[in-house]
């Protein structure tokens, strides 16, 4: 299986003062979930979240497990080493949309002492979709006879037995059920730059 190698720039960028930090963990040197956010409840409560995704339940799981699709966890994998090795604060720019909304966020990697390592995520700006677009994640199960692949960074969709990735909103139009997606890096994601950040701009909580 091929391993994922995040990019480091030397390049310096500050997020905007205006981006809502949401949640953030602390992982080990083992990448287990030590610590969460005092939000860590009340966001997962707003986006809909079972209970195996409160606190108490995530902590003293291996951050692989809240993960879809192997890929997705080298990729994550990989950036957490180049984390550690360069001592480094990370950052790179990745979607999570709902099913109403675009939703711009930024995750930051930051080394800590002993190996561990905080990971923040921030929300930079969201945008109302035009439609809802429903999708079903079968990543797990691959149950379902056909599947749209689902980019775990910037949610683009590709198509069955396609190479083309898609934005979400070229799914909405025709859609009369959820899309069954199991979820993975696509090519562009692949070799896309982390960068470093020198000084942190005081977000809200």
């Amino acid at each position: 299986m091929k391993t994922l190698k995040p990019v480091l720039s030397s390049s310096i960028s500050l997020r905007g003062d205006d981006a809502i930090k949401l949640v953030e963990m602390v992982l080990d040197a083992n990448n287990m979930i030590i610590e969460v956010s005092d939000s860590w409840d009340a966001s997962a409560k707003a986006g809909n979240a079972d209970s195996r995704l409160s606190a108490s339940a995530v902590i003293g799981q291996s951050i692989d497990h809240f993960i879809s699709g192997d890929s997705s966890v080298m990729y994550l994998d990989s950036a957490l080493k180049l984390c550690r090795l360069k001592k480094q604060t990370l950052f790179k720019p990745y979607r999570c949309d709902s099913p109403t909304h675009k939703r711009f966020m930024e995750m930051e990697l930051q080394p800590l002492a002993n190996g561990q390592v905080k990971i923040s995520h921030y929300l930079i700006r969201e945008e109302a979709f035009g439609s809802p677009l429903y999708l079903k994640d079968v990543t797990r199960t691959s149950s379902a006879k056909e599947v749209v692949v689902r980019c775990s960074m910037c949610n683009q969709l590709k198509k069955p037995g396609t190479d083309t990735w898609l934005p979400p909103e070229e799914f909405q139009a025709s859609q009369d059920a959820p899309l069954n997606v199991i979820h993975s890096v696509c090519p562009a994601c692949q070799v896309a730059i982390w960068e470093f950040r020198v000084g942190r701009p005081e977000s809200s909580d």
